[in-house]
């Protein structure tokens, strides 16, 4: 870069630059004068904020979590979660920490995100509102040929903002500095563990991979779910300052109040109208958007205590096993319940394997058939759902024919072989079906052609809540055991609240411990339960060898 050596004088400067030459290097003098200024002015984002707009409030707590910004944007590879309630400030401030970022450094390229796209695209507009309203006063200007709301930049520097939705593309666009801006719509999204995933993967394959070399992040929402996005950089140990609306000496609160100190809102609340939004909004929205607790301290209906003190490593002979599924067939993104029980002589109860997950109606079916196979199940657990018979028939069929094949092929996996002429990803998904079954072909064409066991259809007839609390006498009692740790069940039935729409596992949990619990024995004569497979981390078996009791 060429350096311009300033003259001593003006008339030095028109005689060397010439008068447009000296007249502009003494504006881009002045605009950054302005800068400085404004950086040395006004130490935070707040500060500017209030000494522009008269109507913006300073409270205790914006100014704790402007003072986090400033710390962190100033720090190389800064990372800040906040959590503050809805509608007070946050937005507002981010927005002016954007044109405060740029008056100190109009190089950095910012991306800013939002759970959608036209949210995102507002603050890229308000900030561009600000630069020309008071770039004079601050030393900024615009691009005049590159001004959209959504994507803008500064006249003479690379600095500027670009907006986008949580899961658009980012190709192209290196980030100085990222501020992700309520990630999550609403309660419905944050439930969903396939919209959950999906919003972790933009995280780790789209926005982290744009960042520059030293590039702050920030994430600042209200909180919606343990495992959002603000949760789970908080268990990766990014620093989280979290604002309750109520001091309650449970929950974090970054301004160390007394217990029973309601928030100094920006918005002018009352005690007695943040005590009517707890009302109105219940005790699972209230802990989750206006405490930043999605669940309370002492947990849901469920305690991780019940799980850690009765679980055991290995399950002992069981006198009958049964698969229970919520099968996904609801079109909102949810996995599909898969679980494996049995009940030994005793009584006592074991949940062997949580094979749970974002599964087609044909996956979950074949996983529910092959897990029949693989733990000799006496039956099939579900609610009376549409097609759930449907496709756990037409799944069996696939599976005989294909174990009917490796029969005749004496178990070699080649499709040519089993008569199978698929070719590229198809050929690759059979192949790895047949795999699959191969320790399993004798078992499977023992059971009946149309299904592996007996389909047991259950009527639910009380309230979600009334069933979970039905099955937490298992675990309190100590009559329930899991094998292993089963993380996402205990995690979910720890978190879970009333209010809370179709809790996957939980639902299938509440199917499967009633149903083993049943004194009835089957109306025909089983074999003996063989042993049974050892799970794998990964979700897989190994199949179980020596000689199995008849």
């Amino acid at each position: 870069m060429t350096t311009v050596e300033l003259p001593s004088s003006g008339r030095e400067a028109v005689e060397l630059l010439g008068h447009d030459g000296a007249r502009a290097q003494q504006a881009a003098m002045a605009a950054m004068a302005a800068r400085l200024r404004t950086a040395r002015d006004y130490p935070t984002a707040l500060d500017l904020a209030a000494a522009f707009t008269p109507s913006v409030v300073r409270t205790p707590a914006l100014q704790v979590v402007a003072d986090a910004l400033r710390d962190t944007v100033t720090t190389d590879d800064g990372r800040l979660v906040v959590s503050i309630p809805p509608q007070e400030g946050k937005s507002t401030l981010l927005e002016w920490l954007c044109l405060w970022l740029l008056c100190w450094r109009p190089r950095w390229r910012i991306v800013y995100a939002s759970y959608a796209d036209g949210l995102a695209r507002r603050a890229g507009r308000n900030v561009r509102n600000h630069v020309r309203t008071y770039g004079d006063r601050i030393g900024l200007a615009l691009a005049q040929d590159h001004a959209d709301a959504s994507d803008w930049s500064l006249r003479g520097f690379t600095g500027g903002m670009f907006t986008t939705g949580v899961g658009g593309g980012l190709t192209g666009r290196p980030a100085d500095v990222l501020i992700v801006d309520d990630p999550i719509k609403g309660q419905i999204e944050a439930d969903s563990e396939v919209q959950r995933n999906a919003l972790h993967e933009w995280w780790s394959s789209v926005a982290r991979t744009r960042l520059a070399p030293g590039a702050p992040v920030i994430v600042v929402q209200t909180r919606w779910h343990e495992d959002d996005l603000a949760g789970r950089r908080a268990t990766e140990g990014w620093p989280v300052v979290n604002i309750p609306a109520l001091a309650d000496g449970q929950t974090p609160d970054a301004l160390n109040r007394e217990p029973g100190t309601w928030l100094l809102s920006a918005r002018g609340r009352t005690a007695e109208q943040w005590q009517a939004i707890r009302g109105d909004v219940g005790e699972r929205t209230w802990a989750a958007l206006y405490q930043g607790r999605p669940a309370p301290p002492e947990g849901g209906i469920f305690r991780q205590a019940w799980f850690d003190q009765h679980r055991v490593d290995t399950a002992p002979d069981l006198d009958r096993t049964v698969i229970a599924v919520d099968p996904a067939d609801t079109g909102t993104g949810d996995a599909a319940g898969i679980l494996v029980g049995g009940r030994a002589a005793d009584g006592h109860l074991y949940v062997l394997a949580d094979l749970s997950d974002a599964l087609s109606r044909g996956a979950w079916a074949r996983r529910v058939c092959l897990a029949a196979v693989r733990y000799d199940a006496a039956a099939i657990v579900s609610e009376r759902t549409l097609g759930m018979q449907t496709a756990v028939a037409e799944a069996w069929a696939v599976i005989r024919r294909q174990a009917t094949k490796l029969r005749a092929a004496d178990g070699v996996v080649d499709l040519a072989v089993v008569g199978l002429n698929a070719a590229g990803d198809e050929a690759a998904a059979d192949r790895a079906q047949l795999t699959e079954l191969v320790p399993y072909v004798a078992d499977v064409l023992a059971r009946p052609p149309g299904a592996p066991c007996r389909t047991v259809v259950v009527t639910p007839r009380q309230s979600k809540q009334t069933r979970a609390e039905a099955v937490t006498v298992y675990y309190e009692t100590g009559k329930a055991h899991h094998v292993g740790r089963l993380g996402p069940l205990e995690h979910e039935a720890c978190t879970w609240q009333p209010g809370q729409p179709s809790p996957n596992r939980l639902d299938t949990l509440a199917h499967l411990l009633p149903q083993l619990a049943e004194q009835r024995q089957e109306s025909t004569v089983r074999r003996p339960t063989r042993r049974l497979p050892t799970r794998t981390h990964g979700g897989g078996f190994h199949a179980p060898t020596g000689p199995r009791a008849r």
